[in-house]
């Protein structure tokens, strides 16, 4: 928004190319943004302006996912704390007071423990929950937090919020469907009041294979190993049509039912259903009218990341997830939502030497079996209550289906069924209706379809309140 005192509405038109990668993966990807015109800079690169209108871009650092250091998993299990307290070490250096946002998870508690001991003083803590007991994480959080006699703040969601989200949506400038921008948004305007610097425990997944979909991509490629991908991929669409579509999400059943879905696609196709898994290229042909661009993702898909850097399933997944997943999602979500309230957000995992020494360790080591990053948990095991050490992975999650059915119904249909503005304009009212309540819901599971359901809702919300309503060609 900052961006339209320089650009007058006629140069920041619609980039619908960019649209259609919102559609792929709730955010838009790369250098691209939602307006046709305007560009960003790709991480580990720098512009080089040498006169007006004309600017280089050139990459100075990069992952190198082809150098793997032979290491022992305890070795590997000290070098990674090591680090870790370097890291939290560092970024307590300031003129404020620092904080932690302290989730119940593994990364954020160890954070906390790294930070408590390093003689800074007692460190404050902040947890966000909701009412509903599945998604609430504060008892986790606060054993942590008496272990280390930290003060703790806790801050409770209802649904309430759905009143506020014109303007959390609006705060990102482009559309931007991750919905844990929601508890991000308010834990950060609720610790702004009591400090102004807070640790995060970003990027703990993504260097140590925290999610299901690294378990995902590692038995896949052992699949492969012994078993040709096309009697893979037809194995799994016929088991597909025995298994019932589950309806709850973070059950085996869920994880099986996924899985089966990536293996039967295509490899690029089974990327995406293991990472975004929004809009497909076959619902996008049905959502789209006529005369719109149809893609099916961009450079961080397989065929780009198998060509720059032949890497195996479990590579290739956590370099999407490092070089999209990161510094177009996770990254932005917690920057935008600190830096609407004026509070700076750091991320102790995200050090270079971090980074380094993390992709340098072998798969087999840091992933030898089907219990997500073990290298961590072991570390955890020295710092950490047993019930955080052994809680299964949640993420800063809200209780979207519940929300989509019950408090935003009625939002949901008004927006998403207008008979005006960018979703009546390109996309098949008859493919929406049915999305929203007829056959294509009812052969979707529950999560997946409360993405896609919220990743047009946050469109529709978008492009009624941005002051660029620039979409018509």
């Amino acid at each position: 928004n900052a961006l339209r005192c320089l650009f007058p509405a006629e140069d920041a038109r619609l980039d619908y190319q960019s649209l259609d990668s919102y559609l792929t993966f709730g955010i838009v990807t790369g250098e691209r943004t939602i307006y046709k015109n305007i560009k960003e800079l790709l991480p580990g690169t720098i512009a080089i302006c040498d006169s007006p209108g004309k600017m280089a871009r050139k990459k100075y650092w990069e992952v190198d996912w082809n150098k793997k250091v032979e290491i022992p998993f305890n070795e590997a299990v000290n070098k990674t704390e090591a680090h870790l307290r370097a890291s939290v070490n560092l970024r307590l250096h300031a003129d404020v007071p620092v904080g932690v946002l302290l989730s119940g998870g593994i990364d954020s508690g160890l954070i906390t423990a790294m930070a408590a001991r390093s003689g800074q003083g007692r460190i404050k803590t902040f947890c966000v929950g909701f009412g509903e007991s599945s998604y609430d994480e504060r008892p986790l959080a606060r054993s942590v937090a008496d272990m280390y006699g930290t003060e703790h703040h806790e801050i409770v969601l209802s649904p309430d919020v759905v009143s506020s989200l014109p303007d959390i949506i609006g705060a990102y400038g482009e559309p931007f469907a991750d919905a844990s921008a929601i508890p991000t948004y308010f834990v950060a305007r609720y610790v702004s009041q009591h400090i102004k610097v807070v640790l995060t425990g970003d990027g703990g997944d993504e260097l140590f294979c925290g999610y299901r979909r690294h378990i995902a991509a590692a038995l896949l490629g052992k699949m492969y190993s012994f078993v040709p991908s096309s009697v893979c991929r037809k194995s799994a669409a016929a088991l597909l049509r025995m298994l019932p579509t589950p309806d709850r999400a973070r059950t085996k059943h869920a994880f099986m039912y996924r899985f089966l879905r990536g293996v039967a696609a295509n490899p690029n196709e089974g990327d995406l259903i293991f990472s975004s898994d929004g809009f497909n290229l076959s619902e996008k042909t049905c959502l789209y009218k006529k005369g719109m661009i149809v893609d099916n993702g961009d450079y961080l898909t397989t065929s780009g990341l198998r060509k720059r850097f032949n890497l195996n399933e479990l590579d290739r997944m956590l370099a999407i997830d490092f070089g999209s997943g990161l510094p177009d999602d996770l990254l932005v979500k917690m920057d935008i939502g600190t830096m609407s309230h004026g509070l700076e957000a750091r991320s102790p995992f995200l050090d270079q030497e971090m980074i380094v020494s993390a992709f340098s360790i072998p798969n087999a080591i840091k992933l030898p079996g089907f219990t997500t990053k073990p290298l961590l948990r072991a570390v955890a095991k020295r710092h950490l209550p047993k019930s955080v050490v052994h809680a299964p992975k949640r993420g800063f999650e809200i209780p979207l289906r519940k929300w989509l059915d019950e408090d935003l119904r009625e939002m949901r249909d008004d927006l998403i069924l207008s008979q005006t503005g960018l979703l009546a304009d390109l996309f098949q009212r008859a493919f929406l209706e049915s999305l929203l309540r007829g056959k294509e819901k009812a052969k979707l599971d529950s999560a997946r379809w409360a993405n896609l359901i919220w990743i047009l809702l946050v469109l529709a919300i978008w492009s009624r309140e941005s002051p660029w309503r620039t979409w018509k060609k």
